[in-house]
């Protein structure tokens, strides 16, 4: 269509720009790295070509023999499996018990990735006593790989006797879902938010700790219940629960949180938490539905293991409403709350910028939740990549996924630690994490998945939260640029930034400190561009400011290497790859690297053939989410009694 005569709109081709973009990038780049140059295979990063072969004949799905355990296995890293030489795939369906040369059959649940996809993470189920996920084992990661076939980051299983089973049929890649043959809601019957059972025992409460081992399997379950304690109103935990809480051994509570009245009738699986696993055990998944007048009700069955039983979260009775409320029960409310019911954990060593020792958090035991300080100052677990050898360990560990706000409640968050010069090499057990009153933070940390030495780092400087807010700090990185609260968030602090970036001398930093000034930089644009709208001219000097800044930083990155080495980063703003060869690589050519939206293919191998001084070079490709704070319709000519819409 046409536009009218006083509007006109303008299509840049943005995808065209970027790749224009990201060539000169390279370019620049490739001249950068021909003076500079890490020891590893430029496939090390990728576990599709760095897998270790699993071929056991007996792992098959029709082996019915032996009691083969994978406890006994000291697994690393990651594993391709094959059948007598043909390729397989740890089976995406349940597998019947006593098959796979063990007991307990190990299959994962949420169907298998496309390449697409990357690495995703899957939960294990074991088979046993007649329901598919009776055991839950640790999660692994899974990755499709170019050729049709799958590599898996193994972890020792929980219990004996289990092993990964390995099967060479069809692939499932849509979600597995896991119903108990018990389980069955009539359609027509009455809405169960007003037609339940009352569930009013005082026990199930998740701050009970009491040595009555009840059992919920002991109970005729019929239909749907609603919980109370003391007549006030409460929900089944969201959370994992310590052992021996609700009056039993076993706690029971739904992963997946609870529903949105609009979400109808949903269900959600029931864990049982044993042996230091919030889901050891995987009960029969239960029937939830959120309800007007902000309450839940539950169609409850009967567990499968005893002694377990459903869990009522103290922490969710609503202690502004004008219910009386026992004196006994606030007190149990508040010492359920980890925000006031935690251990300090203040260990010096765990400072990020600590570089000595080798500490191993695997070797302490773990209970409950833990708020962190640094030589008595409240700290916080690193939110991004810190670098190796630091926080007084080899594996660094920190979470990913940022820091919650307080009205985000308790949140899970992965762990990471960085070996390899991969900032997630290591996926360790994910924690619970909550934001506090008083501007805190508690964990529910657990003994980290391997290897050892690696350690939780506490870090005093800036907290990643969902908002990506930063708060004051210093980082000692050679720029000695200070970030300011408010520069996110008014852009004034952007200009300094700039200048300090433009006269750095700094060849080489670490990749958390890149992120860090990128993140700040890159979220200020829109603001910091705002002050030059009114003149073009400023528009794009300002603009290419921003754009160089984001290459020298980038830049950084490269580092001295006589084979291969392999960077890459995600923000809100910005994805970034960053590969680079030494005189001595030893591949015909890079992969190709890839963003969300884009992929180049480049011949560095050859370029840095042709670089006679140190046969060495450097791409960085990078695809930018906020090129229209950059790319303004102010740039395009048109008559005056336009508007110009972009």
């Amino acid at each position: 269509m046409a536009p009218s005569n006083n509007k006109s709109f303008i299509r840049a081709p943005t995808t065209i720009l970027l790749m224009l973009y990201v060539l000169s990038l390279n370019l620049a780049l490739t001249t950068v790295a021909q003076e500079t140059a890490t020891t590893a295979d430029s496939y090390s990063a990728d576990p599709c070509y760095n897998y270790t072969v699993l071929d056991n004949p007996w792992r098959a799905t029709s082996n019915t023999y032996s009691s083969y355990c994978d406890t006994s296995v000291s697994w690393r890293g990651w594993y391709r499996l094959f059948i007598n030489g043909v390729s397989a795939h740890i089976p995406d369906r349940c597998v019947a018990y006593s098959h796979c040369g063990t007991d307990i059959t190990l299959w994962i649940r949420g169907g298998h990735p496309t390449v697409e996809d990357g690495v995703v993470t899957r939960d294990v189920c074991c088979h046993w006593n007649n329901y598919c996920c009776y055991f839950g084992s640790y999660p692994i990661k899974v990755k499709a790989c170019p050729g049709n076939y799958y590599v898996y980051e193994l972890v020792r299983p929980t219990v004996c006797n289990s092993a990964y089973c390995a099967d060479v049929s069809s692939i499932n890649t849509s979600s597995t879902a896991v119903t108990a043959a018990t389980i069955s809601t009539d359609p027509h019957s009455a809405d169960p938010c007003y037609n339940y059972t009352v569930l009013d025992n005082p026990w199930r409460a998740t701050n009970r700790q009491t040595n009555d081992h009840r059992c919920d399997t002991s109970f005729t379950w019929r239909g749907w219940y609603r919980l109370f304690l003391y007549g006030l109103n409460v929900k089944i935990s969201d959370a994992c629960v310590m052992k021996y809480r609700c009056g039993t051994d076993i706690p029971l509570w739904i992963r997946g949180g609870h529903p949105r009245i609009e979400d109808g009738v949903v269900t959600r699986d029931v864990c049982g938490h044993w042996d230091n696993y919030c889901c050891y055990y995987g009960s029969y998944p239960i029937k939830v539905k959120a309800c007007p007048g902000n309450y839940y009700v539950y169609e409850l069955v009967s567990p499968n293991v005893c002694n377990s039983a459903y869990c009522a979260d103290v922490s969710s009775i609503n202690t502004s409403s004008t219910a009386v409320i026992p004196a006994t029960l606030l007190t149990d409310y508040l010492s359920a709350d980890p925000c006031y019911n935690y251990t300090v954990l203040d260990d010096s060593w765990r400072a990020i910028t600590y570089t000595f020792s080798y500490y191993c958090d695997i070797n302490v035991i773990w209970r409950g939740w833990y708020r962190l300080f640094i030589n008595g100052v409240s700290a916080h677990i690193a939110d991004t990549c810190v670098a190796q050898y630091r926080c007084g360990t080899a594996v660094p560990l920190w979470i990913r996924g940022g820091h919650p706000t307080v009205e985000d409640g308790v949140v899970t968050r992965d762990v990471c630690g960085n070996a390899s010069s991969n900032c997630c090499y290591n996926g360790s057990y994910p924690i619970k994490v909550k934001a506090c009153p008083g501007n805190y933070y508690v964990y529910e940390l657990v003994s980290p998945a391997s290897p050892c030495h690696s350690a939780y780092c506490a870090d005093v400087s800036s907290i990643n939260t969902s908002s990506t807010a930063v708060t004051a700090a210093t980082i000692s990185t050679g720029l000695n640029i200070t970030l300011l609260e408010d520069c996110k968030a008014t852009g004034k602090c952007v200009e300094n930034l700039l200048g300090l970036i433009e006269n750095s001398t700094v060849q080489v930093l670490a990749l958390n400190d890149v992120t860090t000034f990128l993140d700040v930089v890159l979220n200020a644009t829109e603001k910091f561009l705002d002050s030059s709208s009114a003149d073009p001219k400023k528009l794009v000097s300002d603009g290419n400011r921003l754009l160089k800044a984001s290459e020298k930083l980038v830049s950084m990155v490269v580092k001295q290497t006589n084979t291969s080495e392999y960077v890459n980063f995600t923000l809100d703003t910005v994805e970034g790859q960053v590969f680079m060869v030494g005189p001595k690589v030893t591949l015909d050519k890079i992969p190709r690297l890839d963003t969300t939206d884009s992929s180049v293919d480049i011949d560095l191998i050859g370029i840095a053939k042709n670089n006679n001084e140190t046969k060495s070079a450097a791409v960085a490709f990078m695809s930018y989410n906020t090129m229209e704070n950059l790319l303004k319709p102010d740039f395009f000519n048109t008559s005056n009694d336009t508007i110009k819409t972009m």
